[in-house]
């Protein structure tokens, strides 16, 4: 692939680094400054080829794109021309793999007089801190902690 985006585009990409510590529902990411490819490693071991053939080169035409054209769009023409020249024949914006979320929300339980909700760690940390109130939409009262 080096040859090519060499010959074609003028790119020398045989300095990219290219770690596995992405996690979550991306299967890649590329940071042009730090010439870097970030893949995820879970998707790397269920789906070796696909994350080779298909997620590694959509990463280099980003970057290959970005050295050419920094002002592209990153998913405009001048991307997928430079993915199809690469070898992906339908160069897509996303995956179709199954993924795991990076982490976990976790939730608190608040409870009125006529119903239990979930609230977000933020929502949670406010009323810890007396910086907020929560009422019940349907009978307006306060809610406490579960």
């Amino acid at each position: 692939m080096n040859r090519l985006a060499q010959s074609k585009f003028g790119v020398d990409i045989s300095n990219l680094k290219i770690s596995y510590n992405l996690k979550g529902q991306r299967a890649g990411i590329v940071n042009p400054a730090k010439k870097e490819i970030r893949l995820n490693k879970e998707l790397c071991l269920k789906y070796p080829e696909k994350m080779t053939n298909e997620v590694l080169v959509h990463e280099v035409a980003h970057f290959v794109t970005f050295s050419i054209s920094p002002n592209a769009k990153p998913h405009g023409k001048e991307w997928k021309y430079v993915a199809r020249t690469l070898g992906l024949d339908n160069p897509k914006t996303t995956h179709n793999m199954p993924t795991t979320k990076a982490r976990k929300v976790k939730g608190y339980f608040y409870k009125c007089g006529c119903n239990t909700y979930k609230l977000s760690s933020i929502r949670h940390n406010r009323i810890k801190r007396k910086e907020a109130e929560y009422a019940c939409k349907y009978c307006g009262e306060k809610l406490r902690k579960a």
